[in-house]
């Protein structure tokens, strides 16, 4: 068992803070709470900020920590271009944990990704296409699959079973509308309520406004931008747990309704949301970005399957949990021997 033993030492966390973002959040206090049990102090930096800033920051703790989820898409966080700059202005080690990146050309920033990897005291990612590319580009094998870090959140793990009977949706904007266009908000309007769609599912500021104007019969918790932070996500939480089935194009939207037992039906609007279908077992369940006629059959199929399909969710988040628990004991480990 986890002894809450405090050490006196300091983990700076660098994450993006900005918007509340519902899985970015989650990121942070997951992996928070591993630290603050095992005695550490935690604090926080916006991964978007200055690199000397950050360094400066990390100096004043014992250890620097890349908190994961999707730092690098189609922009790679300054810190990270910089990542000599930063590693000549520290004095402390850092590692990466449950990175996934998108599928960009990153040929420009080989050899920054390079000294990242081979300068870090662990480098953990979430899919095992990060792992291939990552592990090719610098010629080793540090880059180590073990999954998204919200599978070892046991607070979710452990949520006390509900009455699901709504049919919830989440939606987030295009982030490159230059090359996937727009929303057809007709096609979508139509589907959604051919899907029986009731509730939708807040997930960082603004979005849920933004989106609940073109809808027909759709319930939204009004209040959530008055929120702060942490209610905002137990806000988010406690929708989806009402639900049985969640369309959703968040990656992390559709992996706590795994974790809730709701069968998420995923939105496919990048690769790191198919990579998750994948190993959550749902790919037949997946909608590739526009194919909205699609959501009907596939909550029709996921409510016939219903039993079939969350035995495949519990199975597979079992294997996950697993190797993400077993990630966090290693960086534990690791942890407690170089500071």
């Amino acid at each position: 068992m986890i002894q809450k033993v405090k050490n006196g030492k300091k983990i700076l966390l660098v994450w993006y803070q900005v918007g509340d973002n519902f899985g970015d959040v989650l990121l942070y206090n997951t992996t928070k709470k591993y630290l603050i049990e095992t005695g550490y102090e935690v604090e926080k930096h916006e991964i978007g900020d200055a690199t000397l800033k950050i360094a400066e920051h990390a100096n004043k703790c014992n250890f620097l920590l890349f908190a994961g989820g999707g730092i690098v898409e189609r922009y790679v966080p300054k810190v990270i271009r910089e990542i000599r700059e930063l590693k000549k202005n520290l004095d402390v080690p850092y590692g990466v944990i449950g990175l996934g990146i998108g599928k960009f050309d990153y040929s420009a920033y080989k050899e920054a990704f390079t000294f990242w990897i081979m300068n870090s005291q662990f480098f953990y990612v979430r899919d095992k296409a990060t792992m291939d590319y990552f592990n090719i580009l610098s010629n080793s094998d540090k880059a180590v699959f073990s999954g998204d870090v919200v599978f070892g959140n046991d607070d979710l793990l452990s949520r006390k079973e509900i009455c699901k009977t709504a049919i919830g949706l989440n939606l987030r904007d295009i982030p490159y509308r230059d090359v996937q266009g727009d929303f057809d908000w007709k096609a979508i309007n139509s589907a959604i309520s051919d899907a029986g769609c009731t509730l939708l599912i807040p997930d960082c500021n603004g979005q849920a406004d933004n989106l609940v104007a073109v809808f027909n019969n759709m319930e939204i918790t009004k209040e959530y931008e008055l929120l702060d932070t942490d209610s905002k996500v137990e806000k988010s939480i406690a929708v989806i747990q009402q639900c049985q089935i969640v369309v959703a194009m968040r990656f992390h939207v559709v992996l706590v309704a795994a974790l809730l037992r709701t069968i998420p039906i995923p939105i496919l609007y990048c690769p790191k949301v198919a990579y998750l279908a994948e190993q959550l077992g749902i790919s037949d369940l997946a909608v590739e970005l526009g194919e909205w006629g699609e959501i009907p059959d596939k909550v029709n199929l996921a409510k016939e399957k219903q039993d079939f399909y969350l035995e495949t969710l519990e199975n597979n988040i079992k294997k996950y949990s697993k190797k993400v628990k077993a990630m966090y004991l290693d960086v534990l480990e690791c942890l407690k021997t170089i500071i």
